[in-house]
């Protein structure tokens, strides 16, 4: 049927573990809080990194594998699509697929390497990368776009902790230490409350999920929008 053939097949093929999916160290999130150790340890610290790590990626709509929970740390991932014969909406057979291939969600992309039909394609000669994991067939002679024989594309995806050559960017990591700031300020607050009021002593409102501070993700509407570029948009996730 049509786009059988377009459909790619997708797997980890070197996980990140425990240590690397927390790409941004303890002791940075504890500087850029200011959370004293006094209240809460390193582990615990550790642990509410990560989970605002994981808040993260899923806001981002990445690929997974397996049923393991996806990351933005980096992890080396694979696509694959098999040799098929490719037959079009009206019902006839296409000698290629489209000039376009849409990658599994991972972000940000760093490295790929495509083969097609077992030969190594050279980037901005066989094809482009136009960003947001779309790969362009650069035409050769008669093809107006990718072959129907079997392409794998591995590439790279996310971030290391300390990568000096693809480091995370700044303004980030200070919006996820907030968000580490936010939960631990919330541990405190009864989460369904989401207004007090005692007359003549004092009046306030607190951040919840689904107002206008926070999305319903659980992530600050400034952290949720700076993830805008690492987001798959919805046709594709």
């Amino acid at each position: 049927m049509y786009g059988a053939s377009d459909r790619p097949t997708f797997a980890v093929v070197t996980p990140a573990d425990a240590d690397a999916r927390r790409f941004i160290p303890v002791a940075t999130i504890r500087s850029l809080t200011g959370i004293p150790e006094a209240d809460v340890d390193d582990d615990t610290l550790g642990l509410m990194t990560d989970a605002v790590l994981a808040s993260c990626a899923r806001s981002c709509r990445l690929a997974t594998f397996r049923g393991v929970p996806p990351t933005l740390a980096q992890e080396e991932v694979r696509a694959t699509w098999v040799s098929a014969a490719s037959i079009d909406r009206q019902g006839y057979a296409r000698a290629s697929r489209s000039s376009q291939l849409f990658l599994p969600h991972r972000a940000p992309i760093t490295d790929i390497t495509v083969t097609e039909g077992g030969t190594e394609l050279v980037e901005d000669t066989d094809y482009r990368h136009l960003g947001s994991g779309v790969l362009e067939r650069i035409t050769a002679g008669d093809a107006c776009g990718w072959s129907l024989s079997t392409i794998v594309v591995d590439y790279t995806a996310g971030w290391l902790e300390d990568d000096e050559d693809n480091p995370v960017p700044a303004d980030l990591v200070q919006l996820i230490a907030n968000q580490v700031r936010l939960s631990h300020s919330q541990s405190s607050v009864d989460p369904i409350l989401r207004s007090e009021d005692i007359p003549g002593i004092w009046s306030g409102s607190f951040n919840t999920p689904g107002g206008d501070a926070i999305d319903t993700s659980g992530l600050a509407r400034p952290l949720y929008d700076a993830l805008s570029g690492y987001r798959a948009t919805p046709s594709f996730a």
